[in-house]
């Protein structure tokens, strides 16, 4: 509507100047000039760009913060640019917001060299300082180096002091704490966390899920958390559990599927809540011993490793109710199953396991057994003495009409879902 009344307004100008050469042929040129330097304004502004800086030898974790009071505001754009120099220590800090920030971004070094092709940038992150919703709006860069965590250090150390009231930021999060029924907890999943601030300490939740982050270990922080329950820290690049844990007495679950995490020195023996332990997905070719030492362990899950054999189970997992052995190599039931009469529930489906031997009898108290996608081709009558039982799947590829008979005869009590790996 703006530009059709200027347009009526123009011609309505121009139309009484027709009998007036001179004039009319002023107007022309001034508006024609008007509208040329109009357009060459409005397209140098859309064109207008930030050129990053960076030092000539610089390699690694970068980074520009935006909105924190105290800091120089963005330089200037004349001629529509912004120069922004990064620090030799790659973090760029400034009052100004993203959106003082022009849109657009090029990158060089300070000597003009262009950066190396496995150069990187992450636009519009957020860092959370867990307290009052406030957090940190800032911009990664990567020059072609593994992340060292210089970034998130930097982040955690701004955000301690903005939960100390020594500084001021303008960036507002929504809450992280969720609540779900009586319990709350912290969800962190896939925000590529490395570091976190003191007030994560804090918190009163019952849960934490640190869930594909970039942790190499437990944060203190988490390990102050009063009352924590459950903690998730699948997908993370732990390999050694170390450190503090013995001061989560409260803890009842913790997960550590897909971390890599190949030892365990830390002392797990206080943890007498501790009944859930998940390593699964970890290349495990044994149980780590201080997995054994927790006092009132009910539930392991070790599926998605390269166990071979029940050569980890011994006297001390005797309380096992809940065992997750499936997906693995596991090629028969060995005489450690004696160890586990407590057992519940059974997954060990994809495995190598070609017969279910007498010993089977030792898992008195089973009550499922998945073994399904197994070559088994023998099953002891010993299996007559789960009474217990109640679900049972398994393959019947190699098993004979009788067999399948018998084993309806032994376990009168029990759902058997026999599947076909051949026709699937």
């Amino acid at each position: 509507m703006g530009i059709a009344l200027l347009v009526y307004l123009t011609d309505g100008v121009i139309a009484g100047l027709r009998d007036q050469p001179k004039k009319f042929k002023a107007y022309q040129w001034m508006i024609s000039t008007a509208y040329m330097f109009g357009w060459f304004f409005s397209f140098m502004n859309w064109s207008a760009y930030n050129e990053i800086i960076f030092p000539n030898n610089f390699k690694g974790e970068a980074t520009m913060i935006f909105g924190i009071d105290g800091y120089p505001a963005l330089p200037p754009n004349p001629l529509w640019k912004k120069s922004i120099y990064i620090p030799a220590d790659g973090i760029f800090i400034t009052a100004s917001t993203e959106v003082d920030a022009l849109n657009s971004y090029r990158f060089k070094r300070a000597n003009g060299d262009k950066l190396p092709g496995d150069f990187s940038m992450s636009f519009n992150n957020s860092y959370s300082c867990f307290k009052n919703n406030k957090g940190i709006s800032h911009l990664s860069f990567n020059v072609g180096a593994d992340p060292t965590g210089v970034e998130q250090a930097a982040l955690a150390a701004l955000c301690n002091q903005i939960n100390n009231g020594q500084l001021q930021t303008n960036h507002v999060l929504s809450p992280l704490i969720m609540a779900e029924k009586e319990n709350s907890y912290l969800s962190v999943q896939g925000k590529g966390l490395s570091a976190l601030p003191d007030a994560v300490g804090d918190l009163r939740v019952k849960e934490v899920i640190l869930t594909s982050n970039g942790f190499v270990s437990i944060p203190k922080q988490i390990l102050m958390i009063q009352g924590l329950e459950t903690l998730l820290t699948g997908y993370n690049p732990i390999t050694d559990l170390t450190g503090d844990i013995y001061q989560m007495k409260d803890l009842k679950r913790l997960s550590l599927n897909n971390t890599g995490v190949r030892n365990i020195t830390a002392d797990l023996s206080s943890l007498s809540n501790l009944m859930e332990i998940d390593l699964s997905g970890n290349k495990l070719h044994n149980l780590p011993e201080q997995v054994k030492t927790l006092p009132n362990l009910k539930e392991l899950e070790i599926n998605n490793n390269a166990f071979k054999d029940f050569t980890f189970v011994d006297s001390r997992v005797q309380n096992l109710e809940v065992l997750y052995l499936h997906s693995n190599r596991i090629q028969g039931f060995t005489g450690e199953t004696k160890h586990l009469r407590q057992l519940k529930e059974l997954l060990i489906f994809d495995n190598e396991i070609d017969s279910l031997p007498d010993n089977i009898k030792d898992l008195r108290s089973l009550e499922k057994l998945e073994i399904w996608d197994n070559p088994i081709s023998y099953i002891s009558p010993k299996i007559a003495e789960l009474t217990k039982l109640r679900n049972l799947i398994l393959d019947d590829d190699n098993l004979t009409a009788e067999q399948k008979r018998n084993l309806k005869e032994w376990l009168p009590y029990c759902a058997i879902d026999f599947q076909t790996r051949s026709r699937k």
